[in-house]
């Protein structure tokens, strides 16, 4: 009604909020004003005086929400309805802006977000077992924080929507030519583009990535302590709690959700930066250090399950590189790859030929991995014993077909990966693989009866075998085409389809 608007007013730049029934009351009697159409009819008037006092109604009522948004005796729900309200005013309503003072809505509008986003924190009733949990007091904070949350993200979610309204009246005071609109002075201009450059960043979580891990992280790792630590397993502890340590530390006792908001900023920034490495490691360490994860003391060996093998590997290379990204760290690179290759692969490498298959197919697996990253001395040192593994999985008569795939298959990678000097070592490579190609073969010829996953394997190995030799020729060139002719004049049918048409020796 038209008297509606002034009785508001009144009673709000006079009146004080006694109890919450009366705000919230209050408050739903302002939604109306909120609408667009119901203030631009006033705007439509804006000579009539009956314009003018209600504008002074909504000025009243903009600077009562501000200070119930300042208030800290507000509760969420008071605040949240404030907030609501005072975004809705003021975003249709543009005339009303220029009569408030600015500094005091940027100053009422900022600290109420961050009031706001306060009630997200989680309860730290949460850091307790719930389970055993049976004070009522307790309950009914976690009840009204499930309650009360959802509002506060709705109501932030709907502002967010809005981001494009911004974009737009930013482009409107950006102009691409020297002449500029009347409407546009250097200081607007100025801001204007800097809330563009805000809006316009690609990831909001990459820009705020390190306030978040500085602020909201370190701090409560920072002072952990692990004297009172309690080692698991070693001592019985109720089901309710097995697997599970609760020692007062900062980022448990004070700050339950610490964990999570690490684990789901880090898995969801697209690139780590060098500059967060500080901010990461010793995290990523003291969580390790927490919660003992039952793993073998070295994970690069033979020893280990093949699972935790595989991921060690996997994990090796890209670290490395994020530790020695430049150019002056190169020769540390090199170093520490070499290591790693050394007791990693070619320690474990021959022993695990009488052994088990997983942790055989791993560590082949993973040395294209680690050839980029190794230096010319560890080239020349160390891939020469590993030549002469891999011939001995093709000259072993007992080692499986799947065994004989993968040191063939690794000999073509130490070549095309960085060995060109193994054409030294041609006829030793090209007697082994002649002498596995012959008992592939054979197998075949006898064992017709085979199972077709046997076949499959033989193809494949068959396939790695040419491979190896096609390799040989484009290194070894005329040197290594000696060894073919004498394979054709021993068996042209055996050893034809295993050397490539183009090094096929033209007496052939």
């Amino acid at each position: 009604s038209n008297k509606e608007p002034f009785l508001i007013g009144s009673a709000v730049s006079t009146g004080t909020f006694a109890t919450e029934p009366e705000l919230v009351s209050l408050f739903d009697a302002l939604v109306p004003l909120s609408s667009f159409n119901c203030l631009k009819r006033c705007d439509s008037v804006a000579e009539d005086l009956r314009c003018v006092a209600f504008l002074e109604c909504i000025l009243s009522i903009l600077l009562k929400l501000c200070a119930c948004l300042k208030a800290r005796e507000s509760n969420l729900k008071e605040k949240a309805q404030a907030l609501a309200l005072f975004v809705s005013i003021t975003q249709h309503y543009s005339t009303i802006q220029t009569n408030l003072d600015a500094s005091d809505l940027s100053s009422s509008f900022n600290s109420s977000i961050v009031q706001l986003t306060s009630f997200l924190n989680i309860p730290l009733i949460y850091a307790s077992d719930l389970e055993t949990l049976t004070d009522s007091q307790a309950w009914t904070q976690i009840k009204s924080f499930e309650a009360t949350s959802p509002l506060l993200f709705q109501i932030i979610i709907n502002f967010l929507r809005n981001v494009g309204l911004l974009i737009t009246q930013c482009l409107a005071f950006l102009p691409c030519s020297a002449s500029h609109p009347k409407w546009i002075t250097t200081e607007s201009q100025n801001n204007a583009q800097t809330m563009l450059s805000i809006l316009s960043q690609q990831s909001l979580l990459q820009i705020h990535a390190a306030r978040i891990l500085s602020t909201q992280v370190k701090p409560y790792f920072a002072n952990s302590s692990n004297n009172t630590k309690q080692t698991l397993g070693k001592a019985p502890k109720p089901k309710h709690i097995a697997g599970q340590v609760f020692e007062t530390q900062p980022w448990k006792s004070d700050f339950p959700e610490c964990v999570l908001i690490f684990e789901s900023l880090i898995a969801r920034i697209s690139s780590i930066p060098p500059s967060l490495q500080n901010l990461i490691i010793p995290t990523i360490l003291t969580l390790i250090d927490d919660y003992e994860p039952t793993l073998p003391p070295v994970c690069l060996t033979y020893h280990s399950t093949p699972p935790v093998l595989s991921a060690a590997f996997l994990a090796t290379p890209p670290l490395l590189k994020t530790l020695y990204p430049t150019k002056s760290s190169l020769q540390t690179l090199h170093t520490s790859a070499t290591l790693l290759f050394r007791e990693g692969i070619l320690r474990g490498l021959p022993l695990t030929i009488g052994g088990t298959l997983a942790p055989l197919r791993t560590i082949l697996s993973a040395i294209p991995e680690f050839m980029p990253l190794l230096g010319a001395h560890t080239v020349l040192q160390h891939l020469a014993p590993l030549t002469t593994t891999c011939v001995k999985y093709l000259k072993y008569t007992r080692v499986t077909l799947t065994r004989k795939s993968c040191g063939a298959g690794l000999l073509a990678v130490i070549r095309g990966g960085g060995w060109p000097r193994i054409g030294v070592y041609h006829d030793v490579v090209v007697k082994a693989v002649a002498g596995c190609w012959m008992e592939v073969i054979r197998e075949e010829e006898v064992e017709k009866r085979d199972t077709r996953r046997a076949g499959m394997r033989r193809e494949e190995l068959k396939g790695l075998l040419q491979e190896v030799v096609k390799v040989l020729d484009g290194v070894c060139g005329d040197v290594v085409k000696v060894d073919f002719e004498v394979l054709v004049k021993l068996d042209k049918e055996l050893f034809g389809p295993l050397i490539p048409e183009s090094a096929m020796p033209q007496s052939a």
